[in-house]
């Protein structure tokens, strides 16, 4: 599972990335996400109704119980999606700036990783870590 659910990031990665690039500029990137976002509750409300079979009342108990992480998830998916709109849009390319991106919030979420999970920080990561940033280095100029 863990393969498949690599191969959507990865998928969605490129569409998400090619269509954020390709967003007409005389639309501003707020209206842009309303669609996006619009077409996203559409397909995810599908989803959970069709192949998790919830029903409407089981949903206002996960909207109650969802928390402050389910919030945490709205504000940075906008703020992932209105950052790359607005690269873009000022001369990120798409061959790098996903990669410079990426690259720095992985060192910061190693960062977050082990001092507030608890997850295991070794030598291995701190190297990949390095290379992520030399690769960033390479990428900018």
């Amino acid at each position: 599972m863990y393969v498949l659910a690599i191969a959507f990031v990865i998928a969605g990665s490129v569409l998400y990335h090619t269509s954020s690039r390709s967003i007409d500029p005389r639309i501003s990137p707020s209206a842009a996400l309303v669609v996006a976002y619009a077409l996203a509750f559409f397909i995810v409300s599908a989803l959970t109704i069709g192949i998790d079979r919830q029903t409407p009342s089981h949903a206002v108990f996960v909207v109650r119980r969802a928390g402050w992480s389910a919030v945490g998830v709205g504000f940075g998916a906008v703020l992932i999606e209105i950052g790359y709109i607005l690269a873009y849009r000022h001369g990120g390319r798409l061959s790098t700036a996903s990669v410079t991106a990426t690259a720095l919030s992985s060192a910061l979420l190693a960062t977050i990783g082990t001092l507030w999970f608890g997850e295991r920080f070794s030598p291995r990561i701190a190297i990949g870590i390095a290379a992520a940033a030399a690769a960033v280095l390479l990428l900018a100029h």
